[in-house]
């Protein structure tokens, strides 16, 4: 993969609960994690998020943006998004 590879679009995670008028769940979190150069910590830190947000019930959305990184990165990222 060339370094121009690593320039595409952002991949999302996004996860939904059920919203009710006036209850704080209803809330849209967004979390932006910039990644460089981090392809032993990205898979853990999504899993972390992920866990945390479905357990409290939360509305959610992950998204990564990888910038330009050296190392493997970028194929976990897209291996998370499968």
């Amino acid at each position: 993969m060339d370094h121009d590879d690593r320039r595409q679009p952002t991949i999302r995670f996004v996860g939904m609960s059920p919203k009710r008028p006036g209850d704080r769940r209803a809330f849209n979190y967004s979390v932006v994690v910039p990644v460089y150069n981090s392809e032993g910590l990205v898979g853990t830190t999504v899993e972390q998020l992920i866990e945390v947000f479905e357990r409290e019930g939360l509305s959610y959305e992950v998204v990564l943006v990888n910038d330009g990184s050296r190392d493997r990165s970028w194929d976990v990222i897209a291996d998370l998004a499968h």
